[in-house]
C-alpha cells in the first residue's frame, strides 16, 4: 500500500492487534502512527490525516503505591540514629513524631509542623487522635493506630506540652514553633 492510500481502516486493524499491550504502550504506538500521519500530510503525501478518525487510547490513572511497612520502619529508625551532637533525646523523639505524623497524614513535614497540641484528642477512653478546626490542612486521624497514639503520648509527657505548637524548636531556648527551615533541615538530614 502506498502512503497516499493510508486510511483509518488499516490503522484501526493495526491498533486492534495490540490488545495484549498495556494501555500506555498502545497509546505510545498510536502516537507514533499519528506523528507519521501528521508528517505525511505536511509533506503532501496524504490528503487527510486518518488519525483524525481514530479514538485516543485512555490510560487509567494509577494510584501511587505506598512504601512497605518495613521500609517505613527503617526510615523512621534512621531519623533517630544519625543526629548532630547538640540535639537532645527529646529533639530526636520530636523529629520521629514529626515524620511519623507526616507519614500518617500523607503530608510533608513542613505542613504538619504547624499542628498544635490542642489539635489532638488523645483521651484514654477511645485511644483516638482527632483533629479540631485549627488543623485545616493536616491533622492526624488515627483511631486504629495505637502505636502512633502511644508515640505521641511518649513525646508529649516528658516535654510537658499541654497547649501550643506540637513541634517546637529547642535551638533558640524558648521552645517556639518549629520553623519551616528547621523542618526542611530535619528532612534533609534524614534523607542522607
Amino acid at each position: 500500500m502506498a502512503i497516499g492510500q493510508l486510511t483509518a481502516t488499516p490503522v484501526r486493524a493495526f491498533l486492534a492487534e495490540l490488545t495484549e499491550l498495556s494501555p500506555a504502550s498502545r497509546k505510545h504506538k498510536r502516537a507514533a502512527v499519528a506523528s507519521f500521519a501528521k508528517w505525511a500530510v505536511r509533506h503532501d503525501l496524504l490528503a487527510a490525516n486518518p488519525m483524525d478518525r481514530i479514538d485516543t487510547v485512555k490510560v487509567p490513572k494509577a494510584l501511587p503505591r505506598p512504601a512497605s511497612a518495613a521500609d517505613v520502619a527503617k526510615v523512621l529508625a534512621e531519623i533517630c540514629s544519625r543526629r548532630p551532637r547538640k540535639e537532645t533525646p527529646l529533639d530526636r523523639l520530636r523529629d520521629r513524631v514529626l515524620f511519623e505524623t507526616a507519614y500518617v497524614c500523607g503530608a510533608r513535614p513542613s505542613e504538619v509542623r504547624g499542628l498544635h497540641v490542642e489539635d489532638l484528642d488523645l483521651r484514654l477512653d477511645d485511644n483516638t487522635s482527632r483533629s479540631t478546626a485549627r488543623a485545616e490542612a493536616c491533622a492526624p486521624s488515627c483511631s486504629d493506630d495505637r502505636g502512633y497514639v502511644a508515640l505521641l503520648k511518649l513525646y508529649l509527657t516528658p516535654a510537658g506540652y499541654t497547649a501550643g505548637p506540637l513541634f517546637r524548636a529547642s535551638i533558640n531556648g524558648r521552645g517556639g514553633p518549629l520553623s519551616y527551615d528547621a523542618a526542611r533541615r530535619c528532612r534533609d538530614r534524614a534523607a542522607h
